[in-house]
This record gives C-alpha cells, sequence and structure tokens, in this order.
C-alpha cells in the first residue's frame, strides 16, 4: 500500500468520529447477528459518510474531503482539526493520562476559586498536549463513548435472544439455531421503529454536528 493511502486512512481514523462511529455500529451488527462481508462493508460506508458530516466545518476549512484524502501528513491539518478535537476530548482521561499537563489547584483557595482555577488549568493543559497526545486523547474518548452507546443499542437485541432461547426451550425446538429465528424478529422491530432513521439522527447529534 502507498504512503498516501496510508496517510489518508490515518486522517480518517484521527481526525474524524469515524473510531466512535465504526465501533457503535460494529457492536450494533454484531447483536443484529449480521455477518456478512457486504453488510460489514455497508456499515463502514455508512461510518464514514457520518465522519464527514460530522467534521464538515474542518473539511471547509482544509480545501474540502479530497484535500483530506490527499495523502497529505496530519500534521498539516492539525490547525483545522485541533479545535474539533479539543472539544471532544475527555478533560478527565487526559488529566490521568498525562497529569503533568494539569496542575492542581494551589492550596489556601475557596472552593468557588478552586474550581474556577481547574477549569482554566484543564482548558490551559488540554491545549498544551502535543498533537499526537491530544489524537490519544480523542480517540481514547471516543471510544468510552461508543462503548456506552453500544451498550444501550445492545440491550433490545439481548432480550430478543433471551426470549427465543426460552420460547426454544419450552417447546424443545433443536433442529433451529436460536439466532436463525431471533434473525427476523430483530430487522422486524428494527423496520417497525424506523431503526436507520433513529440510528443516523442519534449518532449526529453525538458527534455534533
Amino acid at each position: 500500500m502507498e504512503t498516501p493511502y496510508i496517510s489518508a486512512l490515518l486522517a480518517i481514523v484521527f481526525l474524524t468520529g469515524f473510531a466512535k462511529v465504526a465501533t457503535i455500529l460494529g457492536v450494533f451488527k454484531e447483536g443484529l447477528g449480521l455477518k456478512s462481508v457486504g453488510a460489514s462493508v455497508a456499515f463502514a460506508a455508512l461510518a464514514l459518510a457520518l465522519s464527514f458530516v460530522a467534521v464538515e466545518p474542518q473539511l471547509a476549512s482544509v480545501g474540502g474531503l479530497d484535500q483530506l484524502l490527499s495523502g497529505k501528513p496530519i500534521s498539516q491539518f492539525e490547525s483545522s482539526f485541533r479545535p474539533y478535537l479539543e472539544k471532544k476530548s475527555d478533560l478527565a482521561a487526559a488529566s490521568k493520562i498525562f497529569p503533568d499537563y494539569f496542575a492542581s489547584s494551589s492550596p489556601g483557595a475557596s472552593e468557588s476559586q478552586a474550581e474556577s482555577q481547574a477549569g482554566n488549568e484543564s482548558k490551559s493543559g488540554i491545549s498544551a498536549l502535543s498533537f499526537p497526545k491530544l489524537i490519544l486523547v480523542f480517540i481514547m474518548s471516543e471510544l468510552a463513548g461508543a462503548f456506552k452507546v453500544a451498550l444501550a443499542l445492545l440491550i433490545p437485541f439481548i432480550l430478543i435472544d433471551l426470549l427465543v432461547v426460552q420460547v426454544m426451550v419450552m417447546l424443545s425446538v433443536s433442529q433451529l439455531r436460536a439466532s436463525t429465528i431471533a434473525l427476523p424478529l430483530k430487522l422486524l422491530l428494527f423496520i417497525a421503529v424506523d431503526g436507520w432513521t433513529l440510528i443516523v439522527k442519534n449518532l449526529i447529534q453525538i458527534l455534533g454536528a
């Protein structure tokens, strides 16, 4: 694989919400029980589209999507994407990973002063991180948020699986796999609630687009 393609791939993963969306949709696909390669490609394409929508203002500032995929070094996009990464990064996680960049509040200060000082220091601390360190915190924050959303998406599917297994045990059905029966029920539920609209709408809101 040529270097420009690697740079473009890294830019997509490091500078957009692709890691978060791909993780959420990947867990969602497993919950549905879809194992085909075609489904994986379709979910990856949806993750890419949502990721690009989320960073549309940043893409406009660098000259459009073509520039991001042109294979330029990621460092050239720092000025445009750094505010987005800082906004999406978890300050608590950053302060634990890189404590040297987040000074504690001065002793003897009142509670309100300490909170104000801590907030100012956190802001300066995240801004003081180098671009590679900021990307690390951003990716970790995205994955942490993705797991929380994915868990909420999995609960209905787990309930359906448990219900199907229970019914099969009661009816002494052993010739069919539980997943064979559960999949149509999951798809029926998904279609009934207009699942794609709900998922895309909420993912855009989560990404802050």
